[in-house]
């Protein structure tokens, strides 16, 4: 756990923010206020700027508050079932169903009001920086539709595919060496049919060039739980199973590398009536440095060649 004192000075410049953002959020309400009055009830683009400004600043308060106060009331999962070690879709343990959906209600609301004072705009420096206006307004409805898009994904996951929890006995491994393993699968709203979990390699190649190409391939693949009925009455269900790495196989190569190889456990969930969800839980392998000099060259022959190429 963190130490006492930095979570306290977390917390502090936490109040501090959202006490600068309410006093924010209230000026511009009284100016949203004031602007009204001035005009007989008659929204003018000052009252718009200051109903834009008092909402964004709103999401923003409502963004530091709802974290903290999730964490407070989450029940977190056990840390161990079985295993020591937890994985974790993607690699990450993140939840982002509700950040996202936070995220979109602090922009998302703002939109309106600067379409309004883009419309109305005829006070002076209004009108001087409508460009503004309408790139805050394309902001706003790009980040409203990425946080309602990944935010949906998020929950349909949560609420069709249930919670899967994999856990292994260490999170770096030899090649050669065996493993064992236990995942634990609840089923959602949306009943679980079969899972089944597979030991990948997975290799991303990126291509530069002109177009720029990404290939993925798989470079191992075995299935080390073969599909299972499941029967979502009968409650959660649990396995034990091992794994033994292949040998000579290459190693685990980081998200900004290119090539980029990811080993990993795919854990396939079909659900009645609705599109399969496939979780991948990344681990660590030391295997053999992967030769990548043939695909090094090959980039520079494309790259040469979209230089060169006579037909453009």
């Amino acid at each position: 756990m963190p130490p006492t004192s930095h979570i306290k000075s977390q917390h502090g410049r936490t109040s501090f923010l959202v006490l600068l953002l309410l006093a924010v959020f209230l000026l511009a309400l009284w100016w949203a206020w004031q602007a009204w009055q001035s005009t007989a009830g008659a929204p003018n683009d000052r009252f718009w700027a200051a109903m834009a400004l008092a909402l964004f600043t709103g999401g923003l308060i409502q963004i530091n508050l709802v974290g903290p106060w999730r964490e407070y009331l989450t029940q977190t999962p056990a840390s161990r079932l079985a295993l020591p070690v937890r994985l974790y879709p993607d690699g990450t343990p993140r939840d982002l169903v509700w950040p996202m959906f936070s995220l979109a209600v602090a922009f998302g609301p703002p939109l309106l009001p600067l379409l309004m004072l883009i419309i109305t705009a005829e006070t002076e420096w209004f009108v001087e920086l409508r460009l503004i206006w309408i790139g805050l307004a394309l902001l706003s409805l790009f980040v409203t539709g990425v946080g309602i898009y990944m935010g949906g994904r998020a929950l349909y996951g949560r609420l069709a595919g249930g919670q899967t929890i994999v856990e292994v006995e260490t999170a770096t491994a030899q090649a050669g060496q065996t493993l064992q393993g236990f995942i634990w699968h609840q089923s959602g709203w949306i009943p679980s049919e079969r899972i089944e979990v597979a030991l990948v390699g997975r290799k991303t190649l990126t291509r530069r060039g002109r177009p720029t190409r990404t290939e993925t391939t798989d470079l191992y693949r075995e299935v080390i739980v073969p599909a299972v009925v499941l029967d979502p009455a009968a409650g959660p269900w649990q396995k034990h199973f091992s794994l033994t790495i292949p040998e000579d196989v290459p190693s685990s190569a980081p998200y900004t590398a290119n090539p980029m190889i990811i080993w990993g456990l795919d854990v396939q969930v079909n659900l009645k009536d609705a599109p399969d969800l496939t979780l991948t839980f990344p681990f660590t392998v030391h295997g053999i440095e992967p030769d990548d000099e043939e695909d090094q060259e090959l980039d520079e022959i494309e790259a040469d060649f979209g230089e060169n190429d006579p037909t453009r």
